[in-house]
């Protein structure tokens, strides 16, 4: 779906307590891969289970890949995640690539709020990154496997469908995780140190075997 730079950003139904957005600078890999996890095991995000601490560290070290954190009251509730891409004369495209809420934050009005301010951040990208050519087009992929009420906020917020993506239902969630996990600890370990060469012990002779006797008695 495409937001190009001529469509009118459609604000939300105003709530009393919004979540707050904010860049994340060099944000950890550990808090990356928390909200991806935890956010996509209901959307079927698989394509990171099985990024390392690096991928995911070189990942955001590009400066093009922006981290978006939704927070309310101290605390994370989502994130959006951007892309800046570079179409020479036609100017800067910005995919958002995910964009989500904790469960618990969800049906509470948040979500509008939420794409209304990763669009409008995304929208200015070229004037965060000054090498960038104005945004002419922001766009995002709606899936058969997001939540049903998705595409509904988008096309409020004034986005045009372009196409949607289908994808296949994997394994169940924990079969997967249990998978990666498995992969991951295959990936990290290390083949075992041969072990030293030992010489042949000699048959035990009968001198140097020996009996316990019970001295009780």
């Amino acid at each position: 779906m495409d937001l190009d730079e001529r469509a009118t950003l459609n604000p939300p139904t105003p709530i009393t307590d919004p979540a707050i957005l904010a860049l994340a600078r060099d944000p950890s890999p550990e808090f990356a891969r928390f909200l991806y996890e935890s956010i996509g095991r209901d959307f079927w995000w698989l394509s990171r289970l099985h990024w390392s601490d690096t991928r995911w560290r070189d990942h955001f070290a590009d400066p093009l890949h922006e981290l978006w954190v939704a927070s309310r009251h101290g605390g994370p509730v989502g994130f959006v995640e951007m892309l800046g891409c570079d179409l020479g004369e036609g100017g800067t495209e910005v995919r958002i690539e995910y964009l989500g809420l904790l469960r618990g934050y969800r049906g509470h009005g948040l979500g509008g709020h939420l794409v209304y301010d990763a669009s409008a951040r995304a929208r200015c990208m070229h004037e965060r990154l000054p090498h960038l050519k104005p945004v002419c087009r922001v766009r995002l992929t709606t899936r058969n496997l997001d939540a049903p009420w998705a595409k509904d906020n988008y096309e409020s917020r004034g986005y045009v469908e372009t196409g949607l993506s289908r994808a296949v239902r994997p394994r169940p969630w924990f079969a997967v995780r249990r998978a990666v996990a498995v992969s991951r600890r295959q990936l990290g370990r290390r083949p075992p140190a041969a072990p030293p060469t030992a010489a042949v012990p000699e048959p035990r002779r009968a001198a140097d075997t020996f009996e316990l006797r019970d001295r009780r008695g």
